[in-house]
């Protein structure tokens, strides 16, 4: 089974093209998957296939400036100063409004992975219409204020003298610091993304992948993580069921403390919050991308079933 690929409006025009796989029989629910961080969308076809199979129709769309959601001419990762993460989170409201429109569905099961689930974690606090169950996948830590500010400031300084269409390459080294160099054993740069050696080789490999971002996206990043993870914000999180799920060796999750962290302040902070909290053992980053993926196929269909 393969992706169907389409293309659809933003609110301000621009074209976002979206990845659809349909339920193989009698469908049982919709997924819409958010990507992450120097990624696209198509990543996700094997684990979409599984849903598919299993008879859910998956629904995943490149973030604007993403894989194929690009203008012509225009570079993947290169945002002009008018593109901000507010515009990214409402392109999630419109695919979202054309999924309930194509399926007849006010019910959507959204993933969300790395910064998507940032991005799912602020559209949750903006617009909740469709989203009735969240999967929090490879989420960041909740940096502290300082941290967070540092980290805009370095955005903003690193990027002073270039130009818009320059690559910010050393706010994109720095951030590897924090999540490749962290993993020791690694043969290869990328390998903290997963224990599998091809699907590190195709990542490298994809020119639509691993990409150091422009000056503008990075100030906007960081600008992302003070909105997401302010209490008032979180405590308008709608109270869905939501599973935080990461691996127990990514990074960002510092062997999954800084998931219960955050998990914490989101049952504090949420008036019946409906949240339950999965480790996948030895795993990366990418949990959907692991030698044993398949377990945690089963374990995220069997959550689905279950709420």
């Amino acid at each position: 089974m393969t992706f169907q690929r389409r293309f659809i409006d933003a609110v301000d025009g621009r074209r976002l093209k979206l990845h659809v796989m349909r339920a193989k029989d009698d469908r049982k629910g919709v997924v819409h998957i958010l990507h992450g961080m120097g990624e696209h969308a198509e990543r996700y076809e094997e684990f979409a296939a599984y849903l598919a199979q299993n008879n859910y129709t998956v629904y995943a769309h490149d973030h604007r400036l993403h894989g194929g959601s690009r203008e012509e001419g225009e570079e993947v990762g290169i945002f002009r100063k008018k593109d901000t993460f507010d515009s990214i989170i409402e392109d999630v409201g419109t695919v979202q409004a054309y999924i309930s429109e194509k399926e007849g569905v006010t019910d959507i099961t959204t993933l969300g992975h790395s910064m998507g689930s940032l991005i799912l974690r602020r559209h949750l606090q903006t617009d909740g219409r469709f989203t009735k169950r969240a999967i929090v996948m490879g989420t960041p830590p909740a940096y502290s204020r300082v941290m967070v500010t540092t980290s805009r400031l370095l955005a903003f300084l690193t990027g002073l003298f270039l130009s818009t269409q320059k690559r910010n390459r050393l706010m994109h080294a720095l951030m590897k610091r924090n999540t490749a160099h962290r993993v020791k054993e690694r043969e290869r740069e990328n390998d903290w993304l997963t224990h599998d050696e091809e699907i590190v080789r195709r990542y490298e490999e994809d020119p639509h992948c691993g990409f150091a971002y422009n000056k503008f996206f990075y100030r906007e990043f960081f600008g992302l993580f003070a909105k997401v993870n302010h209490p008032r914000a979180i405590g308008q999180t709608p109270a869905i069921p939501m599973l935080f799920i990461s691996g127990e060796k990514d990074p960002l999750s510092r062997g999954m403390r800084s998931v219960e962290r955050l998990f914490s302040r989101y049952d504090k902070l949420i008036d019946g919050f409906q949240g339950t909290i999965h480790t996948v053992t030895k795993a990366r980053h990418e949990v959907l991308n692991e030698t044993d993926r398949s377990k945690t196929f089963t374990r995220i269909l069997a959550w689905i079933k279950e709420n």
